[in-house]
């Protein structure tokens, strides 16, 4: 008997480009004084995650309230970073929560983003 696996997206779904980015520490070649860069580390097709009615109304009043989940293809690259900014057209967002799959070779890994405040891009 053969097991099929039934992906939850289908490839036309993966519509959208996320870049991920860490923070460094890097000395001002002029000044001499330490200060934080972001650096671009990977980028990945992503698929928007729709939530349900209930899902919505359950997310009031937590810092859920103002987030949206992606979905990307599994990568161990999210695990190696103790940090991480996902940049979407231009703005930045903080990972709040990942849900990392490795259960086969066509996984996905669900990630909720919430805009980054506080900074120039958006």
């Amino acid at each position: 008997m053969q097991s099929q696996i039934k992906s939850r997206f289908k490839p036309y779904q993966f519509n959208g480009n996320v870049t991920f980015s860490t923070i460094i520490q890097s000395q001002n070649q002029h000044t001499h004084i330490m200060q934080e860069i972001k650096k671009e580390v990977f980028t990945k097709k992503f698929a928007r995650v729709k939530n349900t009615l209930s899902q919505k109304y359950s997310v009031v009043g937590t810092q859920y309230e103002k987030s949206f989940n992606i979905a990307i293809r599994h990568t161990k690259q999210l695990e190696e970073y103790d940090y991480l900014i996902a940049t979407i057209n231009g703005i930045d967002y903080n990972i709040i929560d990942m849900s990392l799959d490795n259960e086969n070779y066509n996984s996905y890994d669900l990630l909720t983003l919430v805009k980054k405040e506080g900074n120039s891009n958006g």
